[in-house]
């Protein structure tokens, strides 16, 4: 038995073309696909607008690409580039369904020993210019895409969601190696609470809680937000450190969560607009926007084009935007519309709406409420 455990893995190596990287401190993908030119292969960070963080060279549909260890559990895909100049951009089999049918993503979780093998399909699509986007045969191997690729969360859609609290921590215990499965704690983590989020966390493995995600999380477990510091502050358009909340005598505040890069938001700021004209008469009113941009010169370039008449914030400080969501109780959903007392209380949510009129009455009914 231990021998032909040994024939499979020997086996299993030479077709990959993989080898244990010698270089404790870098990272090695290999590749063998069939239907790939000649050219140069890029290695890029999806969640960094596609930015290239190293290459290498293709010769017959072979290819390796060496990077930094610091690079490990960053989103990434491959995208090649050959002697005609034409770009290809990759998207693997997975096992998740959309709409019925199988479903192929577009990137990968980055670690070691990564083989990206099989043959090139051209994908059902017509793209712009010189760019193909082409399917791979294979799936990309590698534990933590394994589990990108195979697991389909459950995640808890508040914090007394008993069932699919215990369902998430159960996908942890069997995979607690998982990169992804941190992640999706990380992006909704106002969902659950302090002791939900430190419990599910002391899950995860050494390597796991080694990272600088995991250490974050943890920060944030052991942190209460008190009634004094419920007031967060964010950045204006010079600089200036604002506080969210304004004086005691304001007894409705209408916090207003967006992005520049966020269609629905940018879709919502007429009938914001409507909702500011029929209440700027109220005095006890406090209405303000913060964004979660990364750029700050995006974000002034969208106030100064959408022309918002009430006070517009920048969170340049992802800690405290993770605070924010967290201490409301919040998905991180844009855009997201607090209804706030003088004190920081939550009176009402608002993450989507049916329809515009139904979305200016919520808001205006708060009003009516909250300002008489």
């Amino acid at each position: 038995m231990k021998s032909l455990l040994i024939s499979i893995m020997f086996i299993t190596t030479l077709f990959c073309g993989c080898r244990n990287s010698e270089q404790k401190q870098s990272i090695t993908i290999t590749g063998n696909l069939q239907g790939l030119p000649d050219g140069k292969i890029f290695l890029i960070n999806v969640d960094n607008g596609n930015k290239v963080i190293d290459s290498g060279v293709i010769d017959n549909g072979k290819f390796q690409i060496i990077t930094d260890k610091k690079n490990r559990f960053l989103t990434v895909n491959l995208m090649a580039k050959d002697l005609t100049d034409t770009t290809r951009l990759f998207a693997y089999p997975t096992h998740k369904l959309h709409q019925g049918k199988p479903n192929a993503f577009g990137y990968f979780i980055l670690e070691d020993g990564i083989c990206v093998n099989g043959r090139l399909v051209d994908f059902n699509f017509k793209a712009p210019g010189k760019l193909k986007l082409v399917n791979v045969s294979e799936p990309v191997n590698g534990k933590q895409s394994w589990v990108l690729y195979n697991v389909t969360l459950d995640f808890p859609t508040s914090s007394v969601d008993t069932l699919r609290f215990n369902k998430f921590k159960e996908n942890v215990l069997k995979y607690p190696y998982s990169y992804y499965l941190l992640n999706a704690i990380s992006e909704d983590i106002s969902l659950l609470t302090n002791r939900q989020l430190k419990e599910t966390l002391q899950l995860f493995d050494k390597d796991i809680k080694e990272t600088r995600l995991w250490k974050r999380l943890l920060n944030l477990s052991r942190e209460t937000v008190k009634n004094d510091s419920i007031n967060f502050k964010f950045i204006n358009s010079e600089g200036d450190s604002i506080s969210m909340l304004k004086p005691k005598d304001r007894t409705l505040n209408i916090i207003i969560i967006w992005a520049s890069w966020c269609g629905p938001c940018i879709k919502e700021i007429p009938l914001l607009k409507r909702v500011y004209e029929i209440s700027i008469t109220k005095k006890n009113l406090n209405m303000i926007s913060i964004s979660v941009d990364t750029s700050f010169e995006n974000w002034d370039n969208a106030v100064k084009k959408y022309k918002m008449p009430w006070t517009q914030l920048i969170s340049t400080d992802a800690e405290e935007t993770r605070k924010l969501f967290f201490h409301y109780k919040t998905p991180s959903i844009l855009p997201t519309i607090l209804l706030l007392d003088s004190q920081g209380n939550l009176l009402d949510k608002i993450t989507s709406h049916n329809s515009n009129k139904e979305f200016i009455e919520k808001i205006n009914n708060s009003i009516d409420i909250f300002t008489n």
